[in-house]
């Protein structure tokens, strides 16, 4: 997981020109930030719109707001996504 490495966290919209200035454009993703402690991430094999296996692991930190890779891992440990919740995600196939 290196895709957070030049991520910044930013509270407000003058925050954001701060970080961006001249340089914010249509390759900029914006995105609000859910603080917790614990993410969870699902991997998932498909095929013809089918999931085929999932795979989860729940990552917990030491910090409630954080972007990966600029955190300490303090648990991993396999997730089980519940059948409603793969059922949301075969909704995006």
């Amino acid at each position: 997981g290196e895709f957070g490495k030049e991520n910044s966290i930013v509270a407000c919209p003058s925050e954001v020109d701060e970080v961006a200035g001249e340089s914010l454009s249509s390759q900029w993703v914006l995105q609000e930030l859910v603080a917790g402690k614990e993410e969870l991430s699902v991997s998932l094999l498909v095929q013809d719109g089918k999931i085929l296996e999932v795979v989860g692991t729940s990552y917990k930190c030491g910090r409630e707001i954080f972007v990966w890779p600029n955190v300490r891992n303090v648990e991993v440990t396999p997730y089980e996504p519940s059948p409603t919740e793969c059922e949301v995600m075969t909704l995006f196939l």
